[in-house]
């Protein structure tokens, strides 16, 4: 006889009965009573099938599995380790062993921001775990850093700006110092012409 017991713990009932002269106990993984009982009938046919026969326990499953599936388990359910997080410094040795051509330069700048991340955020860091918080403070922390060649402190906020302007003073100088005039251009509008 199979009965249901709520287990407060899990949330969920148990089904207690016993099979070959040993007692079994096995989560339903339902945390209505209806239908705990609803599997303890179930769980109840399948014993009496075994017994007349009409079912036989595959060889390598656990009886108590077997029996509470109805029957129904063929082999043992093996429950594959979830996948292993992707850590900061496994993204990064991948990327570089990835085919691109690039040039040197390239390669070694992308190679000291790699550097200073896996630093300041952890080799070990799940990259999906990486969240908005994470790198302003490592923001924060490579902006308060000096380096340790020259032992100057690094390009602060203003340095964008400054980049901006000069950027803009240097444009400003080839078109004649004006902002808003336009070089000249000898292709035609092409917008259409306008009635009077």
């Amino acid at each position: 006889m199979a009965s249901p017991e709520f287990d407060a713990a899990s949330g969920f009932y148990r089904i207690y009965f016993r099979f070959g002269g040993k007692q079994f106990r096995r989560s339903a993984k339902v945390k209505d009573l209806r239908r705990a009982e609803a599997i303890c009938g179930v769980v109840e046919e399948t014993i009496r099938d075994i017994s007349r026969g009409m079912l036989t326990i595959p060889e390598g499953v656990e009886p108590g599995d077997f029996i509470l599936s109805g029957g129904k388990l063929t082999s043992n359910v093996v429950v594959p380790a979830p996948p292993k997080a992707l850590t900061l410094k496994a993204m990064f040795d991948r990327y570089a062993g990835s085919v691109q051509p690039k040039e040197d330069g390239t390669r070694r700048t992308e190679a000291t921001h790699a550097k200073h991340l896996i630093r300041l955020l952890g080799r070990d860091a799940a990259v999906d775990q990486i969240e908005k918080k994470d790198i302003q403070s490592y923001v924060n922390l490579r902006a308060g850093e000096t380096y340790t060649r020259t032992g100057r402190r690094p390009s602060g906020r203003n340095t964008a700006r400054q980049r901006r302007l000069e950027i803009g003073r240097r444009g400003r100088a080839r078109v004649g110092g004006s902002r808003s005039a336009p070089a000249p251009s000898n292709e035609p509008d092409p917008s259409p012409a306008r009635r009077p």
